[in-house]
């Protein structure tokens, strides 16, 4: 079961698990310093944007990757709370 964004601007986009290090893509503008640059570590919480411009080694188009902090509060509702043992 894939889990997804349930509202905002990300509505419906994937959030996966990350297999390795990666970049977030998320612009803030100018104003705020352009992109986000945070690491999103191995095993880290991620969304799934729209595909960018980039093309992969298999000739596919990359998907833009957002750290949860970034695709903001609708995310990080859309991930179930674990039990604390």
């Amino acid at each position: 079961m894939t889990l997804t964004v349930k509202g905002g601007w990300l509505a419906g986009n994937a959030i996966r698990r990350a297999r390795k290090t990666y970049r977030c893509q998320y612009w803030r503008g100018l104003s705020n310093g352009g992109l986000c640059g945070k690491d999103i570590e191995r095993g880290d919480l991620y969304v799934e944007g729209e595909a960018s411009l980039e093309i992969g080694r298999n000739g596919t188009a990359l998907q833009s990757k957002y750290c949860i902090k970034c695709a903001g509060p609708e995310a990080m509702a859309s991930i179930p709370k674990c039990k604390a043992d």
